[in-house]
């Protein structure tokens, strides 16, 4: 009798702590708030102090040459975060923004605004998780951005609007660019 009375506990105990989900097969509960949307960020959490008081340091003019960036990039604040701004020498050139977005809420804030975007797709760079995400259709325009924490992201904006060979795949460059910006900070 005994026995069973521990395993009526037991039962109970286990139940308690769980949640029922769709398919019939109990699912933890989570006490802290809403379920996570973002996936965990798995590689080492990086630091990135020395990027938000100067993100212009994270990758220098002449690694930036093959996108036909020439001068130093300009420092602002934005609302987001801090960014360094390369803008092009000609019109015809693209325009190049690198921030550290320190105010978005970090991967799970892009997550949980996925819906507000026209595009929202998800990838990997070298163990940190990226969003590629854009508001409306923007042809020769791409905004990508790594977690290289789980508070903060590092974000490229790539405009080739006038650069055909830009124009036509963005991404590709901002992908690159996102890369020098995430080893310049330890990733």
């Amino acid at each position: 009798m005994r026995a069973g009375v521990v395993a009526v506990c037991v039962v109970a105990v286990l139940v308690s702590a769980c949640t029922s989900s769709t398919g019939g097969e109990a699912q933890p509960s989570d006490a802290s708030g809403p379920t996570r949307l973002s996936p965990p960020i798995t590689a080492k959490q990086l630091d990135v102090t020395a990027a938000v008081a100067n993100p212009c340091g994270m990758v220098t003019v002449p690694s930036l040459a093959p996108f036909k960036v020439s001068r130093p990039g300009v420092l602002e604040q934005t609302v987001v975060g801090p960014a360094c701004n390369y803008d092009p020498p000609t019109i015809d050139d693209p325009r190049i923004s690198i921030s550290v977005f320190t105010r978005t809420g970090g991967l799970e804030g892009s997550y949980q605004r996925r819906a507000s975007f026209t595009r929202f797709e998800t990838g990997m760079l070298r163990g940190y998780p990226t969003v590629n995400s854009l508001q409306g259709v923007q042809p020769g325009v791409c905004n990508i951005s790594v977690a290289v924490n789980d508070r903060e992201m590092i974000n490229v904006d790539f405009v080739g609007l006038l650069h055909r060979r830009f124009y036509d795949d963005p991404c590709t460059p901002a992908m690159q660019v996102l890369s020098l910006a995430l080893q310049g900070v330890g990733g």
